[in-house]
C-alpha cells in the first residue's frame, strides 16, 4: 500500500498539476494526506518494543485480524498458509501480524518438516485475563453501590 502511495506521489510531482483535471489535483492532495498519517502512525508505534510486557499484549489485542487470528488458533495449530485463506490480506501483512503474536508471546511455533505450526499460548492468555479480571474486581469494589442495591 505504502509504496503505491510513494509511486502515485512521484508520478504527480513529475507532472505539471496545472494540466491535470480537479480529481487528478485531489486524488494528489489524499495522497499526501495519507502518506503524512502512514508516516505519523508508524512513528507513533514505532515504540512499541520498548514497552513493557502486559502493554505489548494489550497493544497486540488491539488490532482485529491478531484477535481473529487468535481465535482460529484456538481451534487447533495452522500454518501460516491455512490462516491466511482465512483473511482477504497479503502475506507480508500475515507475516507482521504472526511476527507481533509471536513477540508478545501470544502464540508459539513448532516446525514439522518443512511446515512451521502456531499455535495459541493459553498461560500468557490466561495471565492477562487473570489480570483484567482482578482489575475489574477492584473496580467493582470500589464503586459507589445504587439505592436498587442497598
Amino acid at each position: 500500500m505504502t509504496s503505491l502511495l510513494y509511486a502515485l506521489r512521484s508520478f504527480f510531482r513529475s507532472v505539471s498539476l496545472s494540466v491535470l483535471p480537479a480529481s487528478i489535483c485531489q486524488l494528489f492532495v489524499l495522497t499526501n494526506i495519507l502518506l503524512i498519517l502512514y508516516n505519523y502512525t508508524i512513528r507513533q508505534h514505532s515504540n512499541y518494543q520498548a514497552m513493557s510486557p502486559l502493554n505489548y499484549i494489550f497493544y497486540t489485542l488491539s488490532d482485529q485480524t491478531r484477535r481473529d487470528i487468535l481465535k482460529l488458533l484456538q481451534k487447533r495449530d495452522m500454518t501460516p498458509g491455512e490462516i491466511i485463506e482465512q483473511f482477504l490480506i497479503t502475506k507480508p501483512s500475515l507475516t507482521h501480524h504472526l511476527n507481533v503474536l509471536k513477540q508478545a508471546n501470544l502464540v508459539t511455533t513448532e516446525r514439522k518438516g518443512q511446515k512451521i505450526y502456531y499455535s495459541l499460548n493459553v498461560s500468557v492468555l490466561e495471565e492477562t485475563t487473570g489480570l483484567v479480571f482482578d482489575l475489574l474486581a477492584k473496580f467493582n469494589e470500589k464503586r459507589i453501590p445504587s439505592k436498587k442495591e442497598k
